[in-house]
């Protein structure tokens, strides 16, 4: 029963090194898609406000 154990142990340990490593590749590229999305709202957000400052000063 002991030997058993220790030899299905490393399988798991393995599958849960490689789950890990999958799981920190996701959250990276997540994370580094998440980021990229936020810089584009921004500069999107910055592009709408000059045209909305140059809407103002065209109106008055």
């Amino acid at each position: 029963m002991v030997a058993d154990d220790d030899g299905v142990r490393p399988f798991f340990r393995l599958g849960y090194g490689m789950k890990w490593v999958t799981n920190y590749r996701a959250w990276r590229s997540h994370t580094y898609y998440f980021l990229v999305g936020e810089l584009i709202d921004l500069f999107w957000d910055v592009q709408r406000g000059q045209e909305q400052v140059q809407q103002l000063n065209e109106m008055e």
